[in-house]
């Protein structure tokens, strides 16, 4: 390995400059109350309701590198056989074995 990451982080993109009719909308929200804001979001057919319970049950999710990696060919088949999601499932391997080598290194 270089050394030399390739890979941007995660939010890098550069933004776009507001246009002015961006700059006028956010002026407007800016200047409802909560009160208004909170009507029109109710109205609103797309926005889902973020009341308790729906926090109860969400999740962080975080953002996934996308790496290559090489593998032996029947440990690919192995995850691949129990079908779609099998990146997810080896993901899940590996992060298990972080987490144990984590406490592997904390305990001793």
């Amino acid at each position: 390995m270089s050394g030399i990451s390739t890979t941007k982080p995660f939010g890098s993109d550069p933004i776009s400059p507001l246009t002015d009719e961006i700059k006028a909308q956010l002026s407007a929200l800016e200047a409802m109350s909560d009160e208004e804001v909170d009507r029109r979001a109710s109205e609103d057919p797309d926005a889902l309701p973020t009341d308790e319970a729906f926090w109860a049950t969400a999740e962080i999710v975080r953002p996934k590198i996308p790496v290559s990696i090489r593998l032996d060919p029947d440990v690919l088949s192995y995850f691949k056989a129990a079908g779609p999601g099998y990146q997810s499932r080896i993901n899940a391997v590996l992060a298990h074995y972080v987490q144990a080598k984590l406490r592997e290194t904390s305990a001793s």
